[in-house]
C-alpha cells in the first residue's frame, strides 16, 4: 500500500491486510525515500498515540522492489477505530489509513 504524502515516496507491506483487530500484532514492512531517521507512529479517532512494540529496524538487504530505504515495525493496536500511520523521515511525514475492528 502506498502511503499519502506530499514530499516523500513510502509504501507499506502489510503481513495482515486491513481491518486489523484490536489487539492483532501485525508485522509491516516500511520503503521510504528521503533522508533522516524513520519514525512510526499511530495515531487514534481521539489523537491517542501509539509507538510499534517493536522497531522500525531498518533492513540491509532485500527483494521487495520499492524506492528508498526498508524498515520493520510490529504494531498492535488496542482500541477499535479508524487509525493513520504516520511516519516521518527527517522533517517529512507521510500517512497510512487502518481500520481496527472489535476482535
Amino acid at each position: 500500500m502506498r502511503a499519502e504524502s506530499a514530499t516523500l515516496e513510502v509504501w507499506a507491506l502489510l503481513w495482515e491486510p486491513p481491518r486489523w483487530k484490536v489487539g492483532q500484532e501485525v508485522k509491516v514492512v516500511w520503503r521510504a525515500t528521503g533522508t533522516g531517521s524513520f519514525t512510526v507512529t499511530a495515531v487514534g479517532t481521539d489523537s491517542q498515540r501509539v509507538a510499534p512494540i517493536a522497531g522500525p529496524t531498518e533492513h540491509y538487504g532485500s527483494n521487495w522492489e520499492r524506492p528508498g530505504d526498508e524498515w520493520g515495525t510490529t504494531l498492535r493496536l488496542d482500541e477499535p477505530g479508524e487509525w493513520v500511520l504516520r511516519v516521518q523521515r527527517g522533517s517529512d511525514t507521510a500517512s497510512l489509513p487502518i481500520t481496527v475492528t472489535p476482535a
